[in-house]
């Protein structure tokens, strides 16, 4: 309303100006500037006259909450516009502004429906608002400015894109065992009589022969192996080559990301589990579960780079000292010797293999 009344008062002070002028203009037999002034008068007029709709409704069709970086995807808006002219109509958002194109049944037709496409930047990983927030009408010259509606913007979260690995190494799994089959080692802890619906691979045949009747194993499962899945998030470690001074790279920071979501995307199964971090010292270790692989990559929709000063090394050194960990993979950048010593101290414990951000 403010600006409504603001963009209103200017066009009548400026109204008022030229009128001044072309009085003046008079008195003084000024012809040339009469005329000129006349002209702007009808001008003004004009952006008076000329009127916006009065009405505007919209809704969202369809609007995004998740969408992997890089592809394209947009925020579908029906909006339903009242009499008037569609010339000056837009829809604003976020420093953005996009004019409602006009109806193909003419400017005066009545009501008309209008599909409004506003797309969504999924350049950047994160969460972010999306959509447009006001649709507006200006008058001509931006002398008059009416909001006709109001949106509360979407919340999109850009999660990191999961990418093919070539040469995936499934430590600690077994390609032999079925998918049917339990993962893990397994050891007998006693042989007990047969009960019925006991599978008969169980059946232990020596003890079965010496007791006279049906013995069987009684299993225990061990754990899956781990395979630890470390995102690196110095800074420092993505500076680009050959600068002297500090000069990070924000892409090679973002193939380090997409490379961490594709390994523990791939990297659990039914014979191995997956542990995903961070070298960060506050950061979260989630285990990923097969069945809801996305929600450790949204977890990575929201990592940042960080000063050395915030990552821990000795963080990692402690979860591989509290749990069997098969393997490791540290994912840095190209200056690894940031990193050189946490990866001689993580190998005393565990086998590790260092990936850069595009391998």
């Amino acid at each position: 309303m403010q600006s409504r009344v603001t963009h209103l008062a200017a066009g009548l002070a400026g109204a008022l100006g030229i009128l001044l002028v072309a009085v003046a203009a008079t008195v003084l037999g000024w012809a040339e500037i009469l005329g000129v002034s006349g002209a702007l008068l009808g001008l003004v007029a004009l952006a008076f006259v000329v009127r916006g709709p009065h009405v505007a409704t919209w809704h969202d069709l369809e609007h995004p909450t998740r969408v992997v970086r890089g592809e394209a995807a947009c925020v579908m808006i029906d909006l339903e516009l009242g009499w008037g002219s569609r010339t000056w109509l837009s829809a604003t958002g976020h420093g953005t502004r996009q004019w409602i194109p006009k109806s193909p049944s003419g400017a005066r037709a009545g009501t008309t429906r209008v599909t409004l496409e506003w797309p969504v930047d999924t350049s950047k990983r994160g969460s972010f608002l999306v959509g447009p927030e006001r649709l507006q009408v200006q008058g001509p010259w931006g002398l008059h400015t009416r909001v006709l509606a109001r949106r509360e913007p979407s919340q999109v979260l850009v999660v990191p894109r999961v990418q093919p690995l070539a040469k995936f190494d499934l430590r600690g799994a077994d390609s032999s065992v079925s998918e049917g089959s339990r993962a893990g080692n397994e050891h007998v802890e006693t042989i007990r009589e047969y009960a019925v619906g006991d599978p008969m691979k169980s059946v232990h045949w020596r003890a079965s022969a010496h007791h006279g009747s049906l013995m069987v194993r009684r299993m225990v499962g061990s754990t899956l192996p781990k395979l630890l899945v470390i995102l690196d998030v110095n800074a420092r470690a993505y500076d680009q080559q050959g600068s002297v001074f500090s000069s990070f790279d924000t892409e090679s920071f973002e193939q380090a990301v997409d490379s961490a979501a594709s390994w523990a995307w791939h990297g659990c199964g039914p014979h191995q589990a997956v542990v995903l971090t961070t070298t960060e010292a506050s950061a979260h270790t989630v285990i990923v579960d097969p069945r809801d692989r996305a929600s450790a990559v949204d977890r990575l929709a929201l990592v940042t780079a960080q000063p050395v000063s915030a990552c821990d090394p000795a963080r990692i050194t402690s979860l591989l000292r509290a749990g069997p960990i098969s393997g490791v993979v540290f994912i840095t950048g190209s200056r690894t010797e940031h990193s050189r010593s946490w990866v001689a101290a993580w190998s005393r414990l565990s086998p590790v293999t260092v990936r850069s951000g595009s391998s």
